[in-house]
């Protein structure tokens, strides 16, 4: 019976996900690879570059946003027949035979096959759903593959403890439902090593091959399985190599597991097809520019060029009993090394520094935390299981195995407490995720755009009928408005800024020191909240409406048009100097002729209040006929400076200076 546990938490697992899937939202970089998996499956199956024969749903384009779907979609066409949101005309086969770069998409083609199956032919799960099932699913493997792997090796109380960890790791729950990329990576990357592992303990080389085919599906995944090699290789080297691998049953299946590899990713992108080395040499400078050479955290996380912020993530974002038991594996399988002859704990240790280590010595990078190299979890709650195994050993009581067992039970309530953003999970080492906003530690609120599906249900329930719907940064395709009611219209078209034209805004305010472009400042200075999604009292998400009413006090003021006479013309900038500090919302510069050639690079404004100090303005300037006109959110403004783009032969032409600021109506 006990043999059936691990089973048991990976069904356990997937049911509790598929049951949640709807309170979970988009990740912001799903919609490409839903696109894109979908072309490609296409083209797989029937040779085809778009979607003809499909029937057809009304697609509209707008020219603003590169990201998004659809500008407007009629529904009624799609109740006989079930066509995913994201079969779309523009972005088809044609287009990433073409295009395409980043990661690689076979985790995309694979997550359309389950909408093809669950959406479009049976109809029982949504659209979106029915994308999401995949990365559940190989969720769920994941669990079973740790618990399985501790409980072969250290017995089932271990692999109880290991599959608990992973399964209620906040990073790993919340992103299972809607990150297409590392989650899955995760699974495809464990499994390499769990089935290699396999291989060389019974020398199967039907292990191997297994090995292969899942390091070819993480390869197709993303890069990150390039890594694997430095946890495999040291442990070899210490369990031997003569013995272990180079003998008869495995040197075929080794001999061709790299071609199996680099099969499957090759025949999984069909975008490589055309020109190999040239697209392949592409994928490389894309990860080489991602990975290398950029400093995103501030310099306080940097000792001797050594990137701290990683490893300080993961012990403030890992809930204390799991850091506590991960921690007393580490010292376990640093003390099991010379007993042990298979070393397995040594290989889940390398399985556990590696990917940690990659983004931490000099020149290496990481952003929006640590959900990029998601390979560490499994490794570590494999040394959770390893942990509590070896403590309940040394203490020798089944009561301490039911006290270590009971242990979990606060996170479990924690992460139902924190439902559905169990992502912006902080344990009380920095003091939850209140602590966290208030050290402003890097991408503490950033949980990819979930977020958005708490608003859209607000918006569903408490908006007029035909209300208009804009995000405050974000594309329009954060927010699908397959779940928006049938009468919201969203587009990023529709930001009015002060003109208050009562569109509806919805941002995430998790993190306040995004860019400040104008009009996410405006809504921020002019507008009070509406409706916000808080976590533990820190709002993540804020929904504003666009109008008077709903203005602050301080802010319900009208514009005044006024002339900036003096203002002083140079080679590559213009300076003025305005006669008060005034709230400020737009200038305009008059051109004397319209078609000069405004340059690759627009200009920039810099202002400067009463005190002097000079800010740069983010927003850049747009021409629109003869006018170069900026937008600011009621800036405290007594000085301009505008620094002309290279070869801005509008600038020189510039003989007038409007501007409007804001005044008390008298």
């Amino acid at each position: 019976m006990s043999k059936i546990f691990p089973y048991l938490l990976a069904v356990a697992f997937l049911v509790i996900n598929l049951f949640t899937l709807d309170d979970y939202g988009i990740n912001w970089d799903e919609p490409i690879h839903f696109m894109r998996g979908q072309a490609y499956l296409r083209y797989f199956f029937t040779g085809k570059k778009n979607y003809e024969g499909l029937p057809k749903l009304k697609f509209h384009y707008p020219k603003n946003d590169r990201y998004l779907l659809v500008d407007k979609l009629d529904f009624e066409d799609d109740r006989q027949f079930r066509r995913s949101f994201y079969q779309s005309d523009y972005r088809n086969g044609e287009y990433f035979l073409n295009h395409d770069t980043g990661h690689p998409p076979l985790n995309g083609i694979l997550a359309a096959a389950t909408n093809w199956i669950f959406y479009q032919k049976l109809g029982v799960l949504g659209d979106i759903e029915s994308y999401h099932l995949f990365e559940v699913f190989t969720g769920a493997i994941l669990v079973l593959t740790v618990s399985l792997f501790t409980q072969e090796t250290y017995g089932v109380f271990a692999g109880l403890i290991a599959g608990l960890s992973l399964t209620l790791y906040p990073l790993f729950w919340a992103e299972s439902h809607f990150n297409i990329k590392d989650p899955v990576e995760s699974c495809f990357f464990g499994l390499t090593i769990y089935s290699f592992y396999k291989a060389v303990k019974y020398q199967s080389a039907k292990w191997m091959v297994f090995s292969a085919i899942f390091c070819g599906m993480a390869l197709g995944t993303k890069f990150n399985i390039v890594f694997v090699p430095l946890i495999i290789l040291p442990w070899l080297a210490v369990t031997g190599f003569r013995q272990n691998l180079f003998k008869r049953k495995l040197l075929i299946p080794l001999f061709f597991y790299p071609l199996v590899v680099l099969a499957i990713f090759f025949i999984s992108w069909p975008y490589l097809w055309q020109d190999p080395i040239r697209r392949v040499t592409e994928i490389i400078q894309f990860y080489k520019g991602v990975g290398l050479h950029h400093d995103y955290q501030p310099e306080s996380f940097y000792i001797y060029g050594f990137n701290t912020y990683p490893i300080q993530a993961i012990i403030f974002t890992t809930p204390l009993v799991i850091l506590f038991f991960s921690f007393i594996g580490i010292i376990t399988s640093i003390f099991l090394f010379r007993k042990e002859k298979e070393k397995t704990s040594f290989l889940w240790l390398l399985w556990f520094l590696v990917p940690i280590l990659r983004v931490t010595v000099p020149g290496t990078t990481i952003y929006g935390g640590v959900r990029q190299i998601m390979e560490y979890i499994p490794a570590m709650a494999l040394l959770a299981g390893l942990g509590a195994h070896s403590m309940a050993t040394l203490l020798r009581s089944h009561l301490a195995k039911i006290v270590i067992a009971f242990m979990f039970i606060p996170i479990t309530l924690k992460l139902i407490s924190l439902h559905p953003n169990e992502g912006l999970y902080f344990n009380p080492l920095i003091g939850g995720l209140k602590g966290a906003a208030k050290r402003n530690f890097p991408n503490w609120g950033v949980s990819l755009g979930n977020e958005y599906r708490q608003g859209i249900n607000w918006l569903n329930a408490n908006t007029q009928e035909n209300a208009k719907l804009t995000l405050a940064i974000g594309y329009d395709s954060n927010a699908p408005r397959i779940w928006l009611r049938k009468d919201i219209d969203i587009s990023n078209e529709f930001r009015s800024g002060i003109r208050r034209e009562g569109e509806y805004v919805m941002e995430l305010t998790s993190q306040l020191n995004w860019p400040s472009f104008y009009y996410f400042t405006y809504v921020r200075r002019f507008l009070k909240p509406l409706y916000e999604v808080k976590v533990e009292g820190v709002p993540i998400l804020t929904i504003w409406k666009n109008d008077w009413e709903s203005t602050r006090e301080e802010y319900r003021l009208k514009e005044k048009t006024f002339e900036i006479a003096k203002f002083v013309l140079n080679e590559d900038s213009l300076f003025a100097e305005l006669d008060e500090e005034v709230l400020l919302t737009e200038i305009r510069l008059l051109l004397s002729e319209s078609n000069c050639d405004m340059g690759r690079e627009l200009s920039y404004f810099y202002i400067s209040g009463g005190d002097g100090n000079w800010v740069l303005h983010p927003d850049e300037a747009e021409k629109e006929g003869k006018e170069i006109i900026s937008f600011f959110a009621g800036e405290k403004v007594k000085s301009i400076k505008l620094v002309f783009g290279l070869n801005n032969e509008c600038a020189k032409k510039i003989y007038k200076v409007i501007a409007k600021k804001i005044v008390k109506e008298t």
